[in-house]
């Protein structure tokens, strides 16, 4: 925590208050001052280096091998922070003032006890900080949470499908782990295997652990068939991995005296287990009292606490001391913490989140605790109960395509898992919602919901390897997908279906089979592309030679040329004999289809731009399709892509027909 001169000479009290519009605040150093003492280790310009990097516009002036030639000289001042929550007189912060726009907060933390911390000058820490060896252990930390939201949390009582958890509990999983404190001191518990008839109608208070698997060589100890009796008579404390270890000394702790962990109450080697455990994980991850989450471990090696990174900080002088107890740090939001650890890549645990009704997520920086009524408290030793700051670490979302959107992004170690790693989710947010999951989708929302593409970028896109699944599911491909339906929208305005009435196939003859009743489809004459950008308007796209060169290379972001924002896809112009050039359409796949292609139209749109005023004439409109083919085998057709159909006149003279859809 060694300080340069300069910063040894900054008195937090002394600084020009933050509305102070009369000065241009304390000059602290010039950028290239502030760069060279953060190479010599001074832990404020460290700090102040950091938020430079930080800040969204930094290229301008901090590069990653120096200050920018014309801002080195420039002076950084500081002021004091904007005080939190409107308490006027209170210290919120240090405020640096840099080049061009620059303005953020570095937080302040105060030591308990500091005269500082006594008298109130500066607020209630960050609720995201490294470990303190001061503060409260993490299970006291926990245990106190615990009991709060137990005793006066009536909503986090009720699981996210509606259930009563607390009041009428039951046990879905049929093993659980039985923790059983030592008598002796320093000692670890006693675990074994216990196995729930179920019909036992057992009603217990148990934790579940989320946890990565990690690499083949770092594989977690698991119950197999062969193993499956001497772990019901007990797993010897010195086979276990550091996590699980960690794991099961924190329900000690805590007393609760049993745990669900999914390698030791699954048996792996059984694929009929297997298949029936994961039947229920959704309601394993709803009903328990508490998940605990090893949001900062790879691998089940290291442990809930054994991996750690301490935030920059440096003391400051407070009033004159230079052993004032105020910290100035370099944090971030519990969100961040949470989000960006390998835990939350993974695509099982996104289920477990959402549906967890308490979690204490233990991150390279703390813990976080996580619940239906508070969804952002941290962090045990530092938490000084002023909840300033608070930022949600896991919002429900407001629909079903945000949660494809996000679980599209995280990684599966087996294709086979796309349905299966979500269907605890879909069968909770049917419940709560009162509709119809399906294949990866919800019933109640098709077509819109069908309306799905890629959103990756780069040389990445979407393959289709996931076996089992029906083309029209975005769970039929791997890759990022997102949806023409709005975030916060369950439909645009001026949104018509024109798919007529979509129902299930007899499951039987043809799973996962979809019927259009009464839906438009017609083959198109041609296609040519691809192109990485086509205009929105028929008007432009008729006026549109293919064979120009200039067409391939136009600039992305054209609002007049091309609507996708996705400027790595590629399009393909859609050609009708008679009419010309009629729409456009992405594949789902690198390669382009073979064969002849059809459009299927589900909805259509008007195209008039959203800050026009509407207009008593009729509006142009387009109409959104899949593009399907036929299928190898029997009389239904195959989802292989997207588009636009920018002259609905093309299609809408057509006669209705039944369509399968597989």
């Amino acid at each position: 925590m060694d300080l340069c001169e300069r910063c040894q000479r900054i008195d937090l009290h002394s600084l020009p208050p933050a509305l102070d519009t009369t000065g241009d605040g304390y000059p602290l150093a010039t950028l290239s001052q502030i760069v060279q003492g953060a190479a010599s280790a001074c832990s404020f310009c460290r700090i102040v280096t950091s938020c430079l990097y930080n800040y969204a516009q930094h290229a301008e002036y901090l590069t990653e091998t120096g200050p920018v030639a014309a801002h080195a000289d420039t002076v950084l001042r500081l002021r004091q922070g904007v005080p939190d929550r409107g308490d006027g007189g209170k210290l919120g912060g240090v405020q640096l003032l840099g080049p061009g726009s620059l303005k953020t907060n570095i937080p302040l933390y105060a030591k308990k006890e500091s005269p500082a911390w006594l008298d109130g000058d500066i607020l209630g820490s960050n609720l995201c900080m490294p470990l303190d060896p001061h503060g409260l252990k993490p299970s006291q930390f926990v245990k106190k949470r615990m009991d709060i939201c137990m005793s006066q949390h009536e909503q986090c009582r009720v699981s996210f499908s509606g259930r009563d958890a607390e009041r009428q509990p039951s046990v879905p999983p049929g093993r659980l782990l039985s923790v059983i404190p030592s008598k002796q001191e320093d000692s670890p518990p006693d675990i074994r295997l216990l196995e729930i008839a179920k019909d036992s109608g057992l009603a217990v208070q148990y934790a579940a652990l989320s946890h990565c698997w990690g690499p083949p060589e770092k594989r977690p100890p698991c119950t197999l068939r062969g193993n499956l009796a001497e772990h019901k008579e007990g797993i010897p404390w010195a086979t276990l991995s550091q996590t699980f270890r960690d794991a099961c000394g924190l329900c000690a702790d805590l007393g609760i005296g049993y745990l669900w962990i999914d390698s030791l109450c699954i048996i792996q080697d059984d694929a009929a287990d297997w298949e029936t455990e994961a039947s229920v994980m959704g309601l394993t991850y709803e009903q328990a009292s508490l998940v605990i989450a090893a949001s900062a471990a790879a691998d089940s090696s290291q442990g809930l606490f054994g991996v750690r990174r301490r935030n920059e900080f440096a003391q400051l002088r407070y009033r004159g001391r230079r052993d004032s107890g105020v910290y100035a740090y370099q944090s971030r939001s519990p969100k961040y913490h949470v989000d960006n650890g390998p835990l939350n890549a993974r695509a099982w645990v996104l289920q477990e989140y959402i549906l967890a009704r308490r979690a204490a997520h233990f991150t390279r920086w703390g813990v976080v605790w996580t619940c239906c009524r508070d969804p952002a408290v941290a962090v045990d030793e530092y938490d000084g109960g002023s909840g300033g700051g608070r930022s949600s670490v896991h919002q429900i979302p407001h629909t079903w395509e945000n949660v494809v959107r996000d679980y599209s992004r995280r990684g599966l170690t087996y294709k086979s898992d796309k349905l299966v790693a979500i269907q605890g989710l879909a069968a909770a947010w049917g419940e709560r919602q009162g509709k119809t999951p399906f294949c990866g989708l919800v019933l109640e929302d098709m077509p819109l919901g069908l309306a799905w593409f890629w959103s990756g970028h780069g040389k990445e896109k979407l393959v289709r390897d996931v076996g089992g699944v029906p083309s029209w599911s975005w769970a039929s491909v791997t890759g990022r997908v997102d949806f023409l339906m709005r975030e916060n929208e369950e439909a645009a305005p001026g949104m018509a279906v024109v798919s007529g009435r979509i129902g299930l196939a007899d499951q039987v003859s043809c799973p996962g089979g979809l019927v259009f009743d009464g839906s438009l489809v017609k083959e198109v004459d041609a296609r040519i592309g691809p192109f990485d950008c086509l205009p929105s308007y028929i008007e432009d796209l008729r006026a549109t030679d293919p064979a120009s060169e200039a067409l391939r290379h136009l600039v992305p972001g054209s609002t007049t040329w091309c609507w996708h924002t996705n400027h790595d896809e590629q399009f393909y112009m859609l050609v009708d004999r008679q009419r010309g050039n009629i729409g456009w359409c992405a594949f789902d796949e690198k390669a382009e289809a073979t064969g002849p292609i059809s459009c299927l139209p589900l909805f259509k749109e008007s195209v008039r731009p959203w800050y026009m005023p509407p207009v008593d004439t009729a509006e142009p409109f387009y109409m959104w399709c899949l593009v399907v083919r036929r299928a190898e085998k029997g009389d239904g057709i195959q989802r292989v892509g997207w588009g636009r159909i920018l002259d609905p006149s093309w299609i809408e003279g057509e006669q209705r027909q039944e369509v399968l859809l597989i």
